[in-house]
């Protein structure tokens, strides 16, 4: 299997657990082809996908594809943490959610805000939960 091949394979496995990476975060770089998830990086030879440190053959892209969407999905809980301070977090069944620690003032609630964010997936999350901190940041919170 071609580097390429193998790195189509995970962005394919990566897809099933809410992860869609366009081919062109694939780097080529010699007979081997790169991926960089946030701090992950993984490297597809024609054997084998190198993640964090360990090769793995190219059979195992189902579970390297889990691995690192496990990792990436800590990488980006934690950076909302820094990012969108007075929220908290968690995860339960089939869900992401976040709620609002302080009081929703009245002014925040007509400019459209919401003290809870759920979403059914890491980058709805994401991108719902920036959402609505920016409405609270622009409205003085």
């Amino acid at each position: 299997m071609t580097p390429t091949a193998l790195m189509d394979a995970l962005r394919e496995q990566l897809a099933a657990h809410g992860l869609y990476v366009k081919a062109a975060a694939v780097r080529l770089d010699g007979d081997t082809a790169r991926l960089r998830l946030g701090d992950q990086e993984v490297t597809a030879t024609t054997e084998a996908l190198i993640w964090d440190g360990h090769a793995h053959p190219a059979e195992q892209v189902e579970q390297v594809a889990k691995l690192l969407a496990d990792a990436y999905t800590v990488h980006v809980l934690g950076w909302l943490k820094s990012a969108c301070p007075g929220w908290r977090h968690h995860h339960d069944a089939g869900a992401y959610r976040a709620t609002w620690l302080a009081p929703v003032p009245e002014q925040l609630r007509q400019a459209g805000f919401r003290a809870e964010v759920a979403a059914p997936n890491l980058v709805t999350f994401a991108r719902e939960l920036q959402e609505q901190h920016m409405i609270a940041h622009m409205n003085g919170h």
